[in-house]
């Protein structure tokens, strides 16, 4: 299994890392789960999609925890997601 996923939401794909294989948390930037291309709405479906076996297999995910701009000098810039 490949621990590189393709992370799907509505027009825009990025990547994540799967970090807890038995959980299957994933690793993302925060902005990439936010809102659409144009910043128009709320992302309502995220997929995470890994190789397996040569072939994609997609799972839909939740966002369980996320980081962005956090008030603290040393986080500056911080934008990680886990889902």
């Amino acid at each position: 299994m490949n621990f590189v996923a393709q992370i799907q939401t509505g027009n825009q794909s990025s990547s994540g890392i799967l970090i807890n294989k038995e959980h299957g948390i994933v690793l993302t930037n925060s902005h990439c789960v936010e809102s659409d291309f144009l910043g128009a709405s709320l992302i309502n479906t995220i997929m995470v999609i890994f190789k397996i076996g040569g072939k994609d297999q997609a799972f839909e995910a939740k966002v369980l925890a996320k980081a962005k701009n956090l008030p603290h000098e040393d986080l500056e810039g911080l934008d990680v997601c886990l889902l």
